[in-house]
C-alpha cells in the first residue's frame, strides 16, 4: 500500500477534512455533555506500520476518555 495515489489523495483531501469535522464534532459533544452516549468508536489504519505503533497513544486516550464505549480498530493484515 506504501505509495498508492489513491490512499495519498484520500489522506489529503478527506483526511484533512475529516480532522476538521471531527474537531467541531468534539466541541459540540462537550458543550452538550452528550460525549458519554458514544456506545462505539471505529478506528481505521490500513497502511503504515509506523503510523500503527503512532495510533496506540490515541487509542490509549479513547479508552480513557469514553471508558463505557466498544473500540473496534480495522486494519490490514501486516498491520495485525
Amino acid at each position: 500500500m506504501r505509495g498508492n495515489l489513491l490512499f495519498k489523495i484520500i489522506d489529503k483531501y478527506a483526511g484533512i477534512f475529516a480532522v476538521f469535522y471531527l474537531s467541531i464534532f468534539r466541541k459540540t459533544l462537550k458543550e452538550t455533555g452528550k460525549q458519554q452516549d458514544i456506545k462505539n468508536i471505529l478506528v481505521v489504519k490500513l497502511s503504515a506500520l509506523g503510523d500503527t505503533i503512532l495510533l496506540f497513544p490515541v487509542v490509549k486516550a479513547l479508552k480513557e476518555n469514553y471508558k463505557t464505549s466498544k473500540i473496534v480498530v480495522v486494519c490490514t493484515e501486516i498491520n495485525r
